[in-house]
């Protein structure tokens, strides 16, 4: 696996996109590897949402084209689609009085099978955030972290397995405390591990560049780095799209991001 044309499974070229006579996104290309843990980071506005959109089937770009295994995205049937990829959105809106279970449950539409097939992915990824024995509970008495580990036991159940699918989270440790942060994490790099491509989008940089292996830097719509974050992430480009003066400092085997202060 040491050629990445061989471990590429979603693929964007010349993506553009616009809003009357506004460029949300402007001749974008990304590309997504099997076994590899990718992070799109950028300011607010600068098109991170819009991108995921496009990437997700969501929305389809004014110019330019999404390839799935080097199939066009839109020629996928959806339920075939949301077999290879799920994203955890960074929030969830639900209010019907289900269990955790049930709620989790609902990953697995897209599969005819039996019900004990569903209970076993069910059960597998609720142990994997830690809310088996929670299974039972009403989902609208959470609070807002225990609802987002729901979510995404509910992707991972919609996934099944890693190998050759793409795990994307949107933001995914904005509601977590500093526990379940490092747990999502670990999810991400098993899944990696495993064979499956995972996209994260971070607004974090300290997380990016120790949890990433490669990142894709947007600003007002365009592309501005990409590649290892110890190559991508100088203070050069943080002064550039941040506008504050930073440095990476050493501690232990991590680089942590030391803001001295905004232009």
């Amino acid at each position: 696996m040491n050629d990445p044309s061989t471990r590429e499974i979603l693929t964007a070229r010349n993506i553009s996109v616009r809003v009357g006579p506004k460029p949300l996104l402007k001749d974008v290309d990304f590309t997504l590897l099997k076994g590899s843990v990718h992070a799109i980071i950028g300011p607010n506005g600068a098109g991170k949402s819009t991108l995921l959109r496009v990437l997700t089937g969501e929305s389809a770009p004014a110019t330019g084209e999404v390839r799935l295994d080097n199939k066009l995205l839109h020629d996928y049937p959806n339920f075939d689609l949301a077999k290879r990829r799920a994203c955890l959105p960074q929030s969830s809106s639900l209010s019907f009085p289900f269990t955790i279970r049930e709620v989790v449950e609902v990953g697995r539409l897209p599969y005819r099978e039996s019900n004990a097939e569903t209970q076993s992915f069910v059960e597998s990824s609720l142990e994997r955030v830690g809310l088996l024995d929670r299974a039972d509970e009403g989902y609208l008495h959470l609070s807002g972290g225990e609802k987002q580990r729901v979510h995404l036991a509910r992707v991972l159940t919609q996934l099944g397995e890693p190998k050759d699918r793409i795990l994307i989270l949107d933001e995914p440790t904005a509601s977590l405390d500093l526990t379940f942060q490092h747990q999502v994490f670990a999810i991400a790099h098993e899944w990696a591990l495993q064979g499956a491509a995972v996209l994260l989008v971070l607004h974090d940089l300290n997380q990016t560049m120790r949890f990433a292996e490669s990142v894709t830097v947007l600003n007002r719509g365009s592309v501005c780095g990409q590649g290892a974050p110890i190559d991508v992430l100088t203070p050069e480009l943080i002064h550039e799209v941040y506008q504050v003066h930073a440095q990476w400092v050493s501690s232990g085997h991590h680089q942590l991001l030391a803001v001295d202060g905004a232009v």
